[in-house]
């Protein structure tokens, strides 16, 4: 590896790290997009017999610009997606496989963010260069050019 790229590897290392070892989500400020916020809602209602889901939307109403970004996307994933997830740790045991699966391929998303293809899985995770914890999502094999690192190179 070039000299130029280590400063770069060890942020992405210790990113990393912080998103595997001591995972955040961060607040959603749904008032942002208030018609996307309503289509989610709208989505959600048929599931509303769920007791966890009344709560969830319950909160969003409530207050829409703290939402657990945790939470939003377990919802999402369980509910609208049909992810067998049981619970909240369930998705967070997966994003943990993900950041841990040896032959995974670390991108760069649009100069900023990190995103971590596992082949094992068959999921991308995307975490901050702070390592909070941003995304998850299925591999749909998107092109995201040539990968930076494999988990391997990067933790040793």
């Amino acid at each position: 590896m070039s000299e130029e790229r280590q400063p770069e590897r060890q942020a992405a290392r210790a990113a990393l790290i912080q998103a595997r070892e001591n995972p955040r989500w961060p607040i959603n400020n749904m008032n942002r997009n208030k018609k996307e916020t309503e289509k989610l809602l709208t989505l959600l209602d048929p599931h509303q017999q769920v007791q966890e889901v009344a709560d969830f939307i319950q909160r969003v109403r409530k207050a829409p610009a703290s939402v657990d970004s945790r939470q939003l996307h377990y919802m999402r994933k369980r509910y609208l997606d049909g992810v067998a997830l049981r619970d909240m740790d369930d998705m967070d045991a997966l994003y943990g496989r993900i950041l841990s699966d040896p032959d995974a391929q670390v991108y760069r998303q649009a100069g900023r963010r990190y995103q971590v293809r596992s082949p094992r899985e068959g999921w991308i995770a995307v975490y901050d260069p702070d390592g909070t914890r941003i995304s998850l999502y299925h591999d749909l094999d998107d092109d995201f050019g040539d990968a930076l690192w494999t988990l391997s190179d990067l933790i040793r």
